[in-house]
C-alpha cells in the first residue's frame, strides 16, 4: 500500500478515536451527574446500570464500565482530563481508575503509552482492587499512603525531542521495572 494512504488513514483514525473518546468522557460526566443527584431513580428502574443501559442504548457491561469510571472520576483528575481531551479511551480509563488516587499522574502517563492489554497487565500486577470488587462502601475508603521511597525511586518523562521525535525516559524501582518489562 501507498505510504501516504496509510498515513492519511491513521491520521483519520486518530481523529475519529479522539472524538469518540471525548464523547465517551461526556457520557461519563453525565453519569456522574445522574449518580450525584439520584436522577436515575425512576419508577421501574432497578439500578443506575439499568437506567444508563436504557437511556444510552448500551449493554449492561458497558453501562457498568461507564458508571465505575463515573464513581472514581473525582479521584483521578489527570486521567479524566486526558479522557475529556480525547487522549484516552473508555477501556483505558476504566482500567486506570482502578489504581489508587495517589497514582493518578503515573497511571495517566502509562495509559497514554500502553495498549489496553498491557495496561490491564500492569493494573493486575498491583495489589489493589476496584470498587466493584469491594462493594459500595469501597469508594469512600481512605487510600493508603504511598511508599515515598518507592515513589522517589521511579520517574517517567514523555515528550518530543528538538526534532519532534517522541522520547520516553524512565527510571524505575526494581519492582516497577519488572512490571513494566512484563507489560512490554
Amino acid at each position: 500500500m501507498d505510504e501516504r494512504f496509510i498515513e492519511a488513514l491513521q491520521t483519520s483514525l486518530a481523529g475519529v478515536c479522539g472524538h469518540v473518546n471525548a464523547q465517551h468522557a461526556r457520557l461519563v460526566r453525565l453519569a456522574e451527574q445522574a449518580l450525584a443527584g439520584d436522577a436515575w431513580m425512576q419508577i421501574g428502574l432497578h439500578s443506575p446500570t439499568h437506567w444508563l443501559a436504557w437511556q444510552a442504548g448500551l449493554s449492561d457491561t458497558t453501562a457498568r464500565k461507564i458508571l465505575a469510571v463515573a464513581r472514581r472520576a473525582e479521584q483521578h483528575p489527570r486521567v479524566m482530563a486526558a479522557f475529556d481531551a480525547g487522549e484516552l479511551s473508555l477501556d483505558q480509563v476504566a482500567l486506570a481508575v482502578k489504581a489508587p488516587a495517589y497514582t493518578d499522574a503515573d497511571i495517566c502517563s502509562l495509559a497514554k503509552l500502553l495498549t489496553v492489554k498491557q495496561l490491564s497487565m500492569v493494573i493486575r500486577k498491583y495489589p489493589f482492587t476496584s470498587d466493584e470488587e469491594n462493594g459500595p462502601d469501597a469508594a469512600s475508603a481512605i487510600e493508603p499512603e504511598p511508599d515515598t521511597a518507592h515513589v522517589a525511586a521511579s520517574m517517567v518523562s514523555i515528550g518530543p525531542d528538538s526534532d519532534g521525535i517522541g522520547q520516553v525516559r524512565a527510571s524505575l524501582a526494581p519492582d516497577d521495572y519488572r512490571i513494566f518489562e512484563t507489560a512490554m
